[in-house]
């Protein structure tokens, strides 16, 4: 009896060592940020705390526990799982921005360990610099422009969008909205299929996961942001865009 008593005591002991969701929640929210250092530090907690808390309590903590998306959460994670981008002799070679050093921990470490010696990865590298050391970057079709996106919605109307977005070198968004403008003046018909209508649930993850990526940005990086996705998404020139700026204020809180 003595002995069953004391094989309690000590399992319950155990237990209470045992750092709960609340602990690891305060850790990678401490060390949440936009420099290189701090996004590894907080893909580090997420590892840490996935490892000890399990799945099921993991996946609870990362849905509505942290100051950042879910997405957020995973792109930061494997960004720290990266070998060649968590060694503290690289950091200083590294972009600051999120999404580009995401795009980077998807590259095959062999070019990964080249780009850094050759000088191709450095602070100011954008994104579109990452997707082109991708291997199969040779093998991408050129992006289309406007006319061509225009004219390839109007000979198959119906088309798979992602398929059709990625054999023409555009986002998928670019070409919906693209549709969308040809559906509403008329020039094609809007009868679209239940398949190629995205989710609600999925366009509100996608807008709070980039008003959270926003926010980790400075706020002349939130404007050069901001003007990259007006001249791609909308088409706009450069000289369009300088028209149109003068005369609208943007703040941010």
């Amino acid at each position: 009896m003595k002995q069953r008593k004391k094989s309690s005591l000590s399992t319950v002991v155990k237990l209470s060592n045992k750092r709960d969701w609340k602990w690891h929640r305060d850790r990678i929210a401490a060390a949440w940020g936009k420099q290189v250092e701090s996004i590894i530090e907080t893909g580090q907690a997420l590892i840490d705390a996935k490892e000890e808390l399990g799945h099921g309590s993991f996946e609870a903590m990362v849905q509505t526990k942290l100051p950042f998306a879910k997405t957020i959460a995973y792109n930061v994670r494997k960004i720290a799982e990266n070998k060649v981008l968590s060694n503290v002799r690289n950091r200083e070679h590294l972009p600051s921005h999120l999404v580009t050093l995401y795009e980077l921990s998807r590259l095959p470490e062999d070019i990964l360990i080249v780009a850094l010696k050759d000088g191709s990865i450095h602070p100011k590298l954008e994104r579109k610099d990452v997707r082109a050391m991708r291997p199969d970057a040779k093998d991408k079709p050129p992006k289309a422009t406007r006319d061509e996106l225009i004219a390839a919605i109007q000979k198959d109307p119906m088309a798979n969008q992602r398929d059709a977005a990625e054999a023409l070198g555009v986002s998928l968004g670019t070409y919906q909205r693209t549709r969308n403008e040809l559906i509403g003046s008329g020039q094609i018909k809007g009868d679209v299929p239940p398949t190629t209508i995205e989710p609600q649930a999925q366009r509100d993850e996608m807008r709070r996961w980039y008003v959270t990526f926003l926010l980790t940005l400075t706020k002349e990086e939130q404007i050069e942001e901001l003007r990259k996705i007006v001249m791609r998404e909308l088409g706009w020139t450069t000289k369009e865009l300088s028209v149109f700026l003068p005369s609208h204020r943007i703040k941010f809180r």
